[in-house]
């Protein structure tokens, strides 16, 4: 093992960099004084002299009784022993202190901070969707959301899987997107309006507090996993403000049962207006 290794988890166990550094080259050249440690470490002299002051109060140095001012290394095992004792007994204290600590907070009545929302960024399609199918399975009242159409695949799939299990069991379920073809899009409290020339920011809302809004993503050739980002909070004033927007959107868009009869009885009003010519009929049957 070399020196650096050996420093490094000196470290690891607690040591300053200085005082790891110093405490190997004795144990590794044998008693020095100030002098040649701060010419052989290339520091000054104070700096060396502090070192040396903090690895006695760790118990890792000795001066040599029999030479003025030279230092020793006490034996490794012996001063990480003494290393290893000293943390466990700041250990102890520090939690004494911690339970005095909680038991004065209980005695101030302090008020709540009110900041206490949880802030998550994830990436890919496949995290966002399945944290997103974790906050619908956990709606007991509403959801709402507003997703581009371009998103596809297995996750969105798993996702609306959720939402049709949600309005099954009697959560209220409104979205804004392109009409999914699922038979079970039916469901007595899942209303899918159509998404059109909506530019604002997609996103998930969950009984007032849970949301995903989506923050990176693309249009060009569909929605790629590795091109998506997504922010989840728990904020209600957040929420209430994508609910807000959500209305908005709601509100001008179409029903997609009421867009696809709408779109029929254009077209029945068409062929009365417009019947078509005995040649066009006759070349379909024809063909």
């Amino acid at each position: 093992m070399n020196s650096q290794v050996i420093v490094a988890h000196l470290i690891q166990f607690g040591f300053t960099d200085k005082e790891a550094e110093m405490y190997y080259y004795l144990i590794k050249h044998g008693p020095k004084s100030v002098v040649a440690l701060s010419k052989n470490l290339h520091t000054y002299r104070e700096r060396a002299y502090r070192t040396l002051t903090s690895l006695q109060a760790r118990g890792a140095v000795e001066l040599k009784l029999e030479e003025h001012g030279v230092y020793v290394a006490v034996p490794l095992e012996r001063a990480l022993d003494t290393e290893l004792r000293r943390h466990q007994l700041e250990y102890k204290e520090k939690k004494e202190l911690l339970q005095k600590i909680l038991d004065a907070e209980k005695s101030m009545h302090l008020e709540p901070l009110g900041t206490g929302c949880k802030f998550q960024l994830y990436h890919t399609l496949n995290k966002i969707a399945s944290y997103c199918v974790r906050m619908v399975d956990s709606a007991v009242q509403h959801v709402c959301f507003i997703l581009p159409p371009e998103l596809s695949g297995p996750a969105v799939q798993t996702l609306a899987a959720a939402v049709i299990d949600a309005a099954k069991r009697g959560t209220e379920v409104r979205g804004v997107t392109a009409p999914i073809g699922y038979p079970n899009l039916l469901a007595k409290n899942l209303k899918i309006r159509k998404y059109d020339g909506y530019g604002g920011i997609p996103f998930l809302s969950v009984d007032s507090t849970e949301t995903m809004t989506l923050i990176c993503w693309t249009k060009s050739g569909g929605l790629h996993y590795e091109h998506v980002s997504a922010i989840y909070c728990d904020d209600p004033t957040y929420a209430e403000h994508l609910e807000f927007m959500f209305k908005m959107v709601w509100n001008r868009c179409t029903d997609t049962k009421t867009a696809k009869n709408s779109k029929l009885l254009m077209m029945q009003g068409s062929m009365r207006d417009h019947p078509p010519s005995k040649d066009f009929a006759g070349s379909r049957l024809h063909r």
